[in-house]
């Protein structure tokens, strides 16, 4: 004959007691903020690739462009910034466009633009450049076509440091940034160079590429003018993100 369970040993097979439940508990939180710490590195990890990836692709447009136009131009760029003033650099904006498409898969087609602001370099559009004010007409809302993709990479185009390594070359003064921090420069400045190219007598020209996030473009560039007020805002120890450097050969 079978005997039935008494009803305080079927309630007492049915379900877990407090200190069960507790240790329970402990046990998954434990395992939880294990998981978490392991993947917190893997967070960290995929930012610093991302990051290293979009550095690498402004490094890598810059010196397209600086090898791809002539020698004279570059050199221009370069003597414009030796004053190390923020109200006269030569700057590069790096930038995507977007533009929504129903003939592409997502709907919204993309393209890469830089505009160059230098005053001794013409002809832009032939050039790989675009205008500050084409890149500030299609910044916001209302652009009808394309629109510009926040943020915007600013590149300021100096002399590098390098130019004392050049035999010969004592005829160039040059004078590293001084300290942000005490309200020196964030730039080099330095004299010394022809102010033509024709009359600067070595193969290579060194030149240091120092690089900017622009926070706002509403406030920075969207009036077509990249002011000094702007650049004050925008060339900050807050806002470089690092420096490199490149050679252009005659």
């Amino acid at each position: 004959m079978r005997l039935n369970p008494s009803p305080m040993q079927t309630q007492n097979r049915a379900g877990f007691s407090l200190v069960e439940v507790v240790l329970a508990v402990g046990v998954l939180a434990v395992s939880v903020l294990a998981l978490l710490g392991m993947m917190g590195p893997s967070f960290r990890q995929v930012k610093s690739v991302t990051d290293n990836n979009a550095a690498i692709s402004i490094i890598s447009k810059f010196n397209a462009l600086i090898q791809e136009n002539s020698f004279s131009d570059v050199y221009e760029m370069v003597v414009q910034s030796a004053s190390g003033q923020n109200s006269n650099l030569a700057v590069m904006l790096f930038y995507q466009e977007e533009q929504f498409d129903t003939g592409t898969i997502d709907g919204t087609r993309y393209r890469d633009r830089v505009a160059l602001i230098a005053n001794g370099v013409t002809n832009l559009g032939n050039k790989g450049f675009l205008s500050i004010s084409e890149l500030a007409g299609n910044i916001g809302p209302s652009s009808s076509d394309w629109r510009v993709v926040p943020p915007v990479v600013a590149v300021v185009v100096s002399l590098s440091p390098m130019v004392k390594d050049i035999p010969n070359a004592n005829s160039i003064s040059y004078n590293e940034a001084t300290p942000y921090e005490s309200g020196g420069r964030m730039f080099p400045n330095y004299s010394g160079l022809p102010s033509s190219a024709a009359n600067y007598n070595f193969g290579m020209l060194p030149i240091m590429a120092s690089v900017f996030i622009i926070p706002n473009l509403n406030e920075d560039i969207a009036d077509g003018n990249f002011n000094l007020t702007a650049r004050n805002r925008v060339f900050t120890l807050t806002n470089r993100a690092f420096t490199f450097q490149a050679v252009k050969l005659r």
